[in-house]
């Protein structure tokens, strides 16, 4: 699923289109982070392939790298985006890992 705003300073033309800055951390250690979100429809290319591929349940390190050599790249992107892609079981012997889009 996606989540339609990261936080509650949101400046953007809708709900699906603009830049999220929260704040994060207390005292003088407080740290900014910015958030841009795309709307659905706008994902391409190798994002979309792993959001549709997600979308049909969980799957592997090895299919996602089918679809990207960088995979964690585009999953970091899409959580960026509001995508909550998670990893639910790595097998450290296999270095598999399985992702799932909650």
């Amino acid at each position: 699923m996606r989540n339609e705003r990261c936080c509650d300073d949101w400046t953007g033309d809708s709900d699906w289109i603009g830049v999220c800055v929260c704040v994060v951390g207390g005292g003088d250690g407080m740290n900014q982070k910015e958030f841009v979100f795309d709307p659905p429809e706008r994902l391409t290319g190798q994002r979309l392939k792993i959001v549709e591929r997600l979308q049909a349940g969980q799957a592997t390190n090895v299919e996602l790298s089918q679809i990207a050599m960088r995979f964690t790249a585009r999953i970091y992107e899409l959580r960026k985006c509001g995508y909550d892609i998670r990893i639910v079981r790595q097998d450290r012997d296999s270095g598999l890992v399985w992702y799932e889009l909650v």
